[in-house]
């Protein structure tokens, strides 16, 4: 179907970002090419019947909490905000993952865009991780005095960033720019305080290393796919390059999720020993660190105090939040914790959608890992079999990513919802693949995730407090 071989091209447009890397490329105008085939394709696939809308738990979960983030947005900031609430970079993200998640919906179509993200996101680490290895350069900061990813190289060599405020006279306009000395690498990108990133959705390195556990997990899935002997020398070359873009891109809580991603796939394939093994193998890691020691006792303190004014922010208006996307009204930072994000600025409705949101695609995923396979055919049991390995993969990915946005403001951002598209279309091919198969909140869950979401809130308290 074409809308989703567009869709896929759209997916490894976003992770890739050409278009700010290159100036030709940029003046191709691809993401709006892409968008405008997209948005004649779906209406064609659906007057073909090649495409039907169908119901999602999952989904419905992340509409429902796009409805209300808006109306705390009215509700902060008036009606005025409807407009731009609906034409922003949330609404355009959760559009784009719900039609990954109609499009994705059989095996072939979730492989191959599992690939991609694979595929593109080895090309991004292989790029990224020779940041730490070029020239030390002094770069200006374009749009700030800060450090704020978008520095520019003047090509001077540097050891220290002192040595960069002398600047040279035909760089007078630039003398009162903030000034760091990074090492320089490909496609005119380099370190931020000597921490590997990209550009696009990946320019923070936090964000980078949250896409690369992703495709460890991914990659780990394709790596180990029933009846498919060709690809089990990925996880050779592949997984070693993101472990060590990780490292490079210093996220702490990344080492750890790509340890628990290792960890999972060992316990799926062996079990409790295998776990164990795999604890052992990925602890060196999760100890190693790359990162300027004085940067992030900084990064800690200062999360620290946003958090602080995010609890204030909450006891404040706990019902409506302080507004969808106005965290920064409140503190002098982002929340640097999803769950925190989601809370404060939409309050406790708002927090506990998003944990429900977590909480039904993790259920979907282990639902189909227990189904049994009593009476089924052959024929059945290997499909069964397939499905069981996806869920596995897709819970692998998603408790590794879990794990990055409790320590980043992703909340309703294209790296939390990109997973979220994955699972939202595996939760359509199972529905096909499985008759039988029901997702349902009970009562009782849905009374216990409001009562989850403040005792959350107060485990953050306490833990911020000593």
């Amino acid at each position: 179907m074409a809308a989703f071989a567009i869709i896929v091209l759209i997916v490894a447009h976003r992770l890739l970002r050409f278009d700010l890397l290159s100036d030709t490329v940029l003046a191709l105008r691809p993401q709006g090419i892409l968008l405008t085939l997209l948005a004649l394709a779906v209406p064609l696939a659906m007057f073909r019947k090649q495409l039907s809308i169908r119901f999602s738990t999952v989904l419905a979960v992340q509409w429902l909490l796009f409805v209300w983030a808006l109306i705390t947005r009215i509700v902060s900031d008036g009606p005025d905000e409807l407009i731009p609430f609906l034409t922003g970079d949330y609404a355009k993200d959760l559009t784009f993952a719900s039609l990954i998640g109609v499009l994705a919906t059989n095996t072939q179509r979730l492989r191959t865009l599992t690939v991609t993200i694979v595929a593109a996101l080895l090309f991004v680490a292989a790029v990224s991780s020779q940041q730490r290895l070029g020239p030390r350069e002094c770069h200006y900061f374009r749009n700030a005095w800060q450090l704020n990813y978008e520095q520019t190289s003047d090509k001077r060599p540097c050891q220290a960033t002192s040595e960069c405020y002398t600047v040279p006279p035909h760089e007078q306009h630039l003398r009162d720019y903030g000034w760091a000395c990074e090492r320089t690498g490909p496609l005119g990108l380099a370190t931020v305080v000597d921490r590997i990133h990209y550009t696009g959705n990946l320019i923070d390195p936090n964000s980078l290393a949250l896409a690369l556990v992703m495709a460890a997990a991914l990659l780990l899935g394709l790596a180990t796919w029933p009846n498919r002997p060709g690809w089990k020398w990925l996880w050779l070359v592949g997984l070693p390059l993101l472990a060590i873009s990780v490292l490079l891109a210093a996220s702490r809580a990344a080492q750890a999720a790509i340890g628990l991603v290792m960890l999972c796939f060992f316990y799926f394939r062996v079990g409790i020993l295998g776990a164990g093994l795999a604890a052992v193998l990925v602890s060196p890691m999760m100890l190693i660190s790359t990162r300027n020691e004085a940067e992030a006792a900084y990064s800690t303190i200062t999360r620290i105090m946003t958090y602080l004014n995010g609890f204030r922010a909450f006891l404040s208006d706990p019902f409506f939040g302080v507004g969808f996307a106005n965290y920064e009204r409140i503190s002098f930072l982002n929340a640097h914790n999803s769950f925190l994000q989601a809370l404060v600025e939409t309050g406790v409705v708002g927090g506990t959608l998003y944990l429900t949101g977590i909480y039904v695609a993790l259920k979907l995923l282990v639902q189909v890992m227990r189904w049994p396979d009593d009476g089924l055919d052959e024929d059945e049991q290997r499909s069964l079999l397939e499905l069981q390995h996806i869920a596995r993969m897709l819970l692998a990915m998603l408790l590794g990513v879990l794990l990055c946005v409790l320590f980043l403001s992703l909340a309703f951002d294209f790296s939390w919802l990109l997973p979220l598209g994955l699972v939202i279309g595996f939760e359509h091919h199972v529905r096909q693949q499985l008759p039988g198969f029901q997702l349902r909140i009970g009562l009782v869950e849905l009374l216990a995730l409001p009562l989850l979401t403040m005792m959350l809130l107060g485990v953050f308290i306490l833990a911020t407090a000593r």
